[in-house]
C-alpha cells in the first residue's frame, strides 16, 4: 500500500514545501486508510488535485505540520543553522535574510533573533 501512496505523499510534499519525515508519512498513512476503504490510492490523487478535494487536501496538510511552537524546538536543526548558514555568512560579511513561515506566536521568529544576537 505505500508504493500507492508515494503520488500522495508527493503531493502533500510539494503542497507544503517540505520533505516529508517517516513520522509524517505514517501519520499521513493513519490518515488516509479509512478513505481508502472505498477507492483507490490513484482515484483518492486524482480527487486531491481537482477543485472538489480542495478541502481534504487541506485537512491532509493539517496532518503532516507541526502543531507545537517553542523557544528552541529543534536544537540539533538551530545548531546545523548556526554552524553552517549564519556563521559562515557573517564571517564573509555577507546578509542575511531570513523568513520565518507559519509561526502561530512568534517563537520561532525569537529564536532567531537571539541566534542571531549571539
Amino acid at each position: 500500500m505505500i508504493d500507492e501512496l508515494d503520488p500522495i505523499y508527493a503531493l502533500v510534499a510539494a503542497r507544503t514545501g517540505t520533505r516529508l519525515s517517516r513520522q509524517q508519512r505514517e501519520r499521513l498513512t493513519e490518515s488516509l486508510k479509512p478513505r481508502l476503504a472505498g477507492t483507490s490510492a490513484q482515484a483518492l490523487h486524482d480527487h486531491l488535485i481537482s477543485r472538489d478535494g480542495t478541502r481534504e487536501l487541506a485537512q491532509l496538510l493539517s496532518v503532516v505540520s507541526v502543531h507545537k511552537t517553542d523557544l528552541f524546538r529543534d536544537e540539533p536543526q538551530l545548531e546545523a543553522l548556526r554552524e553552517h548558514v549564519l556563521l559562515p555568512r557573517l564571517r564573509e560579511g555577507r546578509p542575511i535574510a531570513i523568513w520565518s513561515a507559519g509561526c502561530s506566536t512568534g517563537e520561532e521568529v525569537a529564536t532567531l533573533l537571539i541566534l542571531l544576537a549571539e
